[in-house]
């Protein structure tokens, strides 16, 4: 549409938006999606030539400073489809959206969709907690709705190794599997761990890790009451006979 002004849309106040058809060319992902991949769309590829795209997307205007083109916010799915389908325009809502409008909107429809990896979660909310003044826990759960629990269960997640966390996220784990890697302590033990998240191993290993910290928790305990009445620690080196023992 750029030279002719007759066939741009005209932004609508909120609550009157209107549906405008765009070319599809002209309309980009988002940078800040906390959806990274929008996986398979053959088969809905398949039903949007047959069919038509259901829902319009919502997009803005003129994100990076480019004229005439468009960012996407919510349909991100419909809009790989779409051009796999080979459509040449697609319908949506043109929107005025601040930035951090725009990553609470679309970690609020990621995430209900229910879908979303935990780690996308993770970097939505990250995403939304450095576009605030107050940079807390508190301050993202009052911007997008959701409890402090549930943004600091999800930020939890980049204390673990990311690699490690996004190869997990190929055997999709679910956030319940991360969160048992909270009952070890030792973060080399727990990062042994996450290795093995959404695999066979994974059980047998976190059973053995705990009960390797809590005989050391034991003994930690017992070695404070006999030093408590007295005791003297030997250190294995020092030991030269069994009747030392």
């Amino acid at each position: 549409f750029e030279g002719d002004e007759e066939k741009c849309p005209k932004f609508e106040p909120p609550g009157r938006l209107k549906v405008v058809y765009l070319p599809v060319g002209l309309i980009g992902p988002h940078p800040g999606n906390p959806r990274k991949s929008v996986g398979d769309v053959a088969e809905l590829a398949a039903s949007i030539k047959a069919e038509g795209i259901q829902q319009p997307l919502t997009v803005v205007a003129h994100i990076g400073g480019k004229d005439g083109r468009y960012t996407c916010v919510i349909g991100h799915r419909r809009l790989a489809a779409a051009k796999a389908a080979g459509l040449e325009t697609i319908p949506a809502f043109v929107r005025v959206m601040d930035r951090r409008e725009q990553l609470r909107t679309m970690m609020t429809e990621n995430t209900q969709r229910r879908d979303l990896p935990p780690l996308g979660q993770a970097d939505g909310f990250q995403q939304i907690m450095l576009e605030l003044p107050e940079q807390t826990v508190a301050a993202v759960a009052r911007e997008t709705g959701f409890s402090e629990t549930t943004v600091r269960r999800r930020l939890k997640l980049h204390e673990l190794p990311r690699e490690a966390v996004e190869e997990a996220e190929r055997r999709n784990v679910s956030l319940g599997d991360y969160e048992k890697l909270n009952e070890i302590r030792d973060p080399e033990r727990k990062a042994e761990a996450l290795e093995v998240l959404g695999t066979a191993d994974f059980t047998a290993t976190l059973s053995r890790i705990k009960g390797e910290e809590r005989r050391e928790r034991e003994l930690e305990r017992l070695t404070e009451v006999l030093e408590r009445k007295g005791a003297t620690r030997l250190e294995p080196q020092n030991v030269t006979e069994r009747a030392d023992l």
